[in-house]
Protein backbone atom coordinates (compact mmCIF):
# COMPACT_ATOMS: atom_id res chain seq x y z
CA UNK A 1 0.00 0.00 0.00
CA UNK A 2 1.34 3.43 -0.92
CA UNK A 3 0.92 6.35 1.45
CA UNK A 4 0.79 9.97 0.36
CA UNK A 5 2.25 12.69 2.56
CA UNK A 6 1.80 16.45 2.30
CA UNK A 7 3.67 18.90 4.50
CA UNK A 8 3.07 22.57 5.00
CA UNK A 9 2.56 25.30 7.57
CA UNK A 10 -0.66 26.89 8.74
CA UNK A 11 -0.88 30.32 10.31
CA UNK A 12 -4.35 30.52 11.91
CA UNK A 13 -5.65 33.87 13.05
CA UNK A 14 -6.84 34.32 16.64
CA UNK A 15 -9.10 33.24 18.27
CA UNK A 16 -8.64 29.98 16.28
CA UNK A 17 -7.20 27.22 18.49
CA UNK A 18 -5.45 24.59 16.35
CA UNK A 19 -5.01 22.26 19.33
CA UNK A 20 -8.81 21.92 19.58
CA UNK A 21 -8.94 20.84 15.93
CA UNK A 22 -6.17 18.28 16.52
CA UNK A 23 -8.02 16.99 19.56
CA UNK A 24 -11.18 16.53 17.47
CA UNK A 25 -9.28 14.64 14.73
CA UNK A 26 -7.77 12.37 17.38
CA UNK A 27 -11.17 11.51 18.82
CA UNK A 28 -13.20 11.25 15.57
CA UNK A 29 -13.84 7.50 15.25
CA UNK A 30 -14.75 7.36 11.50
CA UNK A 31 -11.16 8.30 10.57
CA UNK A 32 -9.47 6.27 13.31
CA UNK A 33 -6.00 5.17 12.25
CA UNK A 34 -6.00 7.30 9.09
CA UNK A 35 -4.34 10.34 10.65
CA UNK A 36 -1.17 10.59 12.71
CA UNK A 37 -0.99 13.21 15.46
CA UNK A 38 2.19 13.94 17.37
CA UNK A 39 2.36 16.86 19.74
CA UNK A 40 0.95 19.86 17.89
CA UNK A 41 1.28 18.38 14.42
Amino acid sequence: MMFHSVQGKLFPKPPFDFSKSLNFVGMFAPIGGEQAISGLS
